[in-house]
């Protein structure tokens, strides 16, 4: 994946994809999509075919508030009731679609009310807690692979600065913004084990993060030979 986005030959696209549209079908991953929402219909797609495959799979597709309110999201949430897939809608509310707080854009701020409208089980959860994040997808996924068809998920966050490097946030709220970072995901997760061990959980993401860079760094540059080939 580093090697990808780094552009390299040995990335999971050769290098072509980078991380807007990477994807890795081997460990099936889908993959990241430029246009937003764009995997929320991928991802319902792929749920049918594992229905028709009869295979005991699961799908997951993230998105986040401002994507829940394109079109494709009731497309896609009213057909998977319809055919009672096996596929996970993880709504990652952040408050802000790049620079539109929600309540804004989205009549009722409260989006796992969606679900009722599709006929589907809805969870809103703290999407800071990992461990709550964890235990209500797996009973979602064990549903789905009951055949007990798709749910919704509402996990509540909040970004920690602007939509990209160049935007500042300043529209964010600073007081919201500083009371959600105290609640950041690994700050509350490691509340949860000792220091010990918090230190060789780090020790080892860091000691696997400075291979994969390393590995990507030491890649060779597609060939134009080869883009050529790919594309004839």
């Amino acid at each position: 994946m580093m090697a990808e986005i780094l552009g390299r030959a040995t990335g999971y696209c050769k290098g072509r994809g980078g991380s807007m549209h990477i994807s890795n079908k081997a460990n099936n991953n889908l993959g990241a999509n430029g246009i937003v929402g764009g995997g929320i219909p991928i991802a319902t797609g792929a749920a049918l075919g594992i229905k028709i495959k009869k295979s005991n799979q699961v799908v997951v597709a993230f998105f986040s508030d401002g994507a829940s309110n394109n079109g494709v999201f009731g497309e896609s949430l009213n057909l998977a009731s319809i055919y009672n897939l096996p596929v996970i809608y993880m709504l990652e509310n952040n408050h802000y679609a790049v620079s539109t707080p929600v309540e804004y854009a989205s009549a009722c701020c409260e989006m796992v009310e969606r679900s009722r409208a599709y006929g589907m089980p809805g969870v809103c959860l703290d999407g800071n807690d990992a461990v709550e994040v964890y235990l209500e997808t797996k009973k979602a996924a064990d549903r789905a692979t009951n055949g007990e068809g798709p749910t919704l998920i509402e996990a509540k966050t909040y970004r920690h600065g602007g939509h990209h490097v160049n935007d500042p946030g300043l529209y964010m709220d600073q007081q919201d913004l500083a009371e959600w970072k105290a609640r950041d995901p690994l700050v509350l997760l490691r509340q949860r084990i000792s220091d010990e061990e918090a230190r060789k959980i780090e020790a080892q993401a860091d000691s696997e993060l400075e291979a994969a860079v390393e590995f990507a760094q030491n890649s060779p540059e597609p060939s134009v030979e080869e883009f050529l080939a790919d594309i004839e």
